[in-house]
């Protein structure tokens, strides 16, 4: 991967193997995007964005200067140079966006497993943060016509996603944009609070679940990071004694 690079090009092993990483077959909305791989090539690179890459079908002519669409896929391996991290967005105008960015040389295709990796796209609910393993505040929710999803905040990693059950895919949410419609929700407009992000973490506790299902809400009106069309309820789910045991086992 360089500026002398000549396209289109097939990915190489490192990429595809990287690639169905963070894409895993056994989620339906994942292997659906991993599917197009195989038959797939690297028609070029974003001008704007230092390696990022464009999947298209092979003969295509890819839109390279199109808006970069939303993040479905992360995943990050640490070696001994640094962090890899590998991030994949939605498949869009039949062409696939993906970026790997950090010394990808030092990742062995054989000695994957003997790195420590993580990536969203394995989480469920009730599981720990994928990055920094610690317990997560999730918030149920659910839409009008029974479409389940999971608001998942890490306040360890600072970061935030949703799990839509459907697909059993983790959809990253940034967290400014998120942040700022909390705020709007709850009419704040103290600039020492409504202007500083990194709150939602360190006040985590201070907001109900029903808060944060309206600021998702809202935000994903305006940003469509789902295709819901419809409205948000909060959703109720009792804790079976058997899960509450494995996850006390999971978590240590």
């Amino acid at each position: 991967m360089g500026t002398d690079e000549v396209f289109p090009r097939d990915l190489s092993p490192l990429e595809q193997k990287l690639l169905l990483w963070v894409l895993p077959a056994g989620r339906p909305g994942y292997a659906e995007i991993r599917n197009v791989l195989e038959g797939w090539e690297v028609a070029g690179a974003k001008p704007w964005a230092e390696g990022t890459y464009v999947l298209a079908p092979r003969g295509s002519a890819p839109e390279l200067d199109a808006p970069s669409p939303q993040l479905i896929a992360v995943g990050m391996i640490e070696t001994s140079r640094g962090s890899v991290t590998v991030s994949v967005r939605e498949l869009q105008f039949r062409q696939l966006e993906f970026e790997i960015s950090g010394p990808a040389d030092e990742v062995d295709l054989n000695g994957l497993g003997r790195l420590r990796t993580w990536t969203l796209s394995l989480w469920s609910p009730s599981l720990p943060c994928p990055s920094c393993g610690r317990i997560l505040r999730e918030v149920a929710m659910s839409t009008t016509s029974g479409r389940e999803l999971t608001l998942a905040l890490c306040a360890g990693d600072q970061r935030l996603w949703v799990y839509d059950e459907s697909k059993q895919m983790n959809y990253p949410i940034p967290v400014t944009g998120f942040y700022n419609e909390l705020m709007l929700q709850a009419k704040i407009q103290d600039p020492g609070i409504a202007l500083q992000s990194r709150r939602l973490f360190s006040d985590l506790d201070k907001f109900a679940d029903e808060a944060l299902t309206r600021a998702f809400e809202a935000y994903n009106r305006t940003r469509n990071r789902l295709d819901l069309g419809e409205s948000l309820v909060l959703k109720r789910i009792p804790r079976k004694p058997w899960l509450l045991r494995l996850r006390e086992k999971i978590l240590g």
